[in-house]
């Protein structure tokens, strides 16, 4: 999805991101802004990393696995 930021030394370990954090917020803000959420969880739980789309009350509510 994003080579150029995956390659940059400034993300390259977790003490780099956490000192680029604003910035690595910023470019992963602007990144997903027009991407389905279930379908970047998808993606992510593809390439073996934990994730899930945030959900609200009315999506639980309307969620059939909470009806079955």
């Amino acid at each position: 999805g994003m080579p150029a930021v995956a390659d940059a030394p400034s993300f390259a370990n977790h003490a780099a991101r956490k000192a680029s954090e604003a910035e690595l917020d910023a470019l992963l803000a602007q990144w997903t802004l027009d991407k389905d959420a279930a379908q970047l969880a998808d993606a992510l739980q593809q390439a073996g990393i934990a994730a899930a789309r945030s959900v609200n009350s009315l999506d639980l509510v309307a969620d059939p696995t909470l009806w079955a």
